[in-house]
């Protein structure tokens, strides 16, 4: 699963998106000038910061639900930060549909399978 999540997340990441056929495969990888160019820049094609996979995944934390309560009453109602333009794109590329009140899935555009639980984290679905 992190596997499908890292290649999904790659143009979002330092990740090398143009891998070429090797002749030896006990050789080191050459890197291609487009993850030269992201190295150097901090930036992918299209002109977006571009984050290490544990740091991408540590910004989607920051997308929280608050539960607020009205004071002197008992009414209470969740209130939702905005994604930022970097989670909105990660929200793309995994196929999630990010309404007012919760996160689903778009109909299966690929073969991973991502859903939100309740307490908002990414999990697999079984």
């Amino acid at each position: 699963m992190t596997f499908r999540l890292r290649a999904t997340l790659a143009p979002l990441t330092f990740t090398d998106t143009e891998q070429t056929e090797r002749s030896d495969p006990v050789a080191p990888a050459p890197r291609s000038a487009s993850a030269r160019t992201k190295d150097a820049t901090k930036k992918n094609a299209e002109n977006r910061e571009v984050r290490g996979f544990r740091e991408l995944i540590e910004h989607l934390g920051t997308l929280t639900r608050n539960t607020m309560r009205v004071v002197g009453t008992d009414a209470t109602f969740d209130l939702l930060a905005t994604p930022t333009p970097t989670q909105r794109r990660v929200f793309e590329l995994l196929a999630l549909r990010c309404r007012r009140r919760s996160c689903s899935q778009k109909p299966p555009a690929s073969r991973a399978r991502i859903s939100w639980s309740k307490g908002g984290s990414l999990l697999p679905e079984a």
